[in-house]
């Protein structure tokens, strides 16, 4: 009998090795992030190294990088009370916290009329639509783009992003919410003063690990063209489909 061959990368993607790696190192330091002895600090350098090769990854260099427990927590803090407008095509966890008053069009694209009052996804998880992200969008959802598509979050356009770890082949329970500098939000969990007061509780230093390694190693394969060699095997999987479904929609501008 054949093995089973898992595709559904979008909605989690398998743990890279690297990933495994900087996890397993890091559950060796035993000291608290916020606390000033020699076993904090290693802590700390831990978290501010995958801090740095996020944005690195980003290319989100001098923007405020701050870790939460997945993309769905970072999209509560980037909209929580901030009445934006959204569509019905937004992951659950964006959607939720908008009003939904944009249609897509015919094509699954969606054209938001007040950019700096409105959030939008990079790319779809189901059918792949690439967005052209306006100037001055509030909050991007950037998961499903991330480590797959040639961008940076510092030529975009929008004064918030999110990521999540386990997209990209890091662990499940760890992503960020990337913000433009003198952008303001409201903690949602407060009390310990991390992450510059905008996310209490201490950082989960062992997954931030796995998932600054996970983006490092992203980037390097987006750089290499391993996604363009999976565009590859899309088109032949489609050709093959085309020749025996007479019916068959193709989506354009697919990630």
């Amino acid at each position: 009998m054949p093995g089973r061959v898992y595709l559904d990368w979008n909605a989690t993607a398998p743990l890279r090795p690297e990933a495994r790696a900087a996890m397993i190192a890091a559950m060796d330091a035993v000291g608290n992030p916020s606390s000033v002895h020699a076993e904090g600090r290693a802590a700390r350098a831990l978290v501010e190294k995958a801090r740095a090769q996020i944005a690195a990854a980003l290319g989100a260099e001098g923007a405020e990088i701050v870790f939460t427990s997945g993309a769905s927590e970072a999209a509560a803090l980037a909209c929580s009370g901030r009445w934006l407008q959204g569509s019905e095509i937004e992951h659950d966890a964006v959607a939720a916290w908008l009003d939904p008053c944009l249609r897509p069009d015919g094509d699954g694209r969606v054209v938001p009329r007040l950019p700096a009052q409105s959030a939008l996804q990079l790319a779809n998880s189901e059918t792949g639509v690439i967005q052209e992200i306006p100037e001055g969008l509030a909050v991007c959802d950037m998961t499903q783009g991330f480590g797959k598509l040639p961008v940076a979050f510092n030529w975009l356009g929008c004064q918030m992003g999110l990521v999540s770890a386990h997209k990209i082949g890091g662990p499940k329970g760890i992503g960020a919410l990337v913000m433009r500098r003198g952008c303001d939000i409201e903690a949602q969990i407060r009390g310990g003063g991390q992450e510059l007061g905008r996310r209490a509780g201490t950082e989960n230093v062992i997954g931030i690990a796995g998932f600054g390694a996970a983006a490092e190693a992203a980037a390097a394969d987006l750089e290499a063209g391993k996604w363009a060699e999976i565009a590859q095997l899309r088109s032949i999987l489609e050709n093959l489909i085309a020749e025996r479904a007479n019916k068959t929609i193709f989506v354009i501008g697919r990630a």
